[in-house]
């Protein structure tokens, strides 16, 4: 059964149910997404932002195996943070994979629509955070009728991974535009970083929306954007305005 699955063209990880994320084995199943090693670069990125035993608040949006927070937590022993999905199968999966890893003492999965934060204030950690780690959908939706069926990376995604987590409208932007407001207003304390994964030729097009918007370059870093192992612009950090502002909990 195990080899038809592969014949016919299941991609590994979903066949034998786990893959290895940040040196970790992680459970993955159809409902989650496959973590890739180019999402490593957010781990990489924060540990060059903050010190191991920084007591972190960290806020993980669109969560899926749980993999980033996952991975956060086992770096920096003394953070705590909170993982969202709108896919009550998924968080299940990361619930898991905290267990396994001995970090589900300090967080908490919560089923939330990264597109509206309404009720927040019940979170086990709520905000503002410290830190936010977000790898939404940005492949563009207009990208799947031109997916071929031959066996190519981009058709097995379509074929397996959840739709929900890879695709987004206004070529593929539209998770980030809506993220702005809330992670200013309700999401971030001041001074806290935002860290996003995104797709090819997007991470110019992401800086921009977000410093148009208030947000600034990081104190910390001298880069905005970094580049994965292959030298693609992979992951964008900006930071929330340092000075005060008004805090909204709802």
């Amino acid at each position: 059964l195990l080899t038809s699955r592969r014949l016919g063209g299941e991609p590994l990880a979903y066949v034998v149910g786990i893959k290895e994320f940040w040196s970790l084995p992680f459970k993955v199943t159809s409902d989650t997404l496959i973590p890739r090693p180019d999402s490593e670069l957010l781990i990489e990125t924060l540990l060059c932002l903050h010190a191991k035993d920084s007591p972190l608040r960290i806020l993980d949006i669109g969560t899926g195996s749980g993999c980033l927070l996952v991975a956060a937590l086992t770096e920096f022993p003394s953070a705590c943070g909170v993982a969202i999905d709108i896919s009550p199968a998924a968080l299940a999966v990361a619930q898991t994979n905290a267990s396994t890893h001995d970090v589900a003492s300090r967080a908490t999965f919560v089923e939330q629509d990264m597109r509206r934060f309404d009720n927040i204030s019940h979170w086990s950690t709520p905000p503002p955070f410290d830190i936010v780690l977000c790898n939404p959908p940005y492949i563009s939706v207009d990208e799947i009728p031109h997916m071929d069926t031959d066996g190519r990376f981009l058709s097995f995604l379509v074929a397996y991974e959840p739709h929900e987590a890879l695709f987004a409208a206004q070529d593929g932007l539209a998770l980030y535009s809506d993220l702005r407001h809330p992670l200013l207003h309700r999401l971030l304390r001041s001074g806290g970083h935002v860290m996003f994964e995104v797709g090819f030729r997007q991470a110019q097009r992401v800086c921009d929306m977000y410093l148009s918007a208030s947000f600034q370059r990081s104190n910390t870093l001298d880069q905005v954007i970094f580049q994965d192992i292959q030298g693609i612009d992979r992951v964008v950090v900006l930071q929330s305005p340092t000075h005060s502002k008004d805090f909204v909990q709802k």
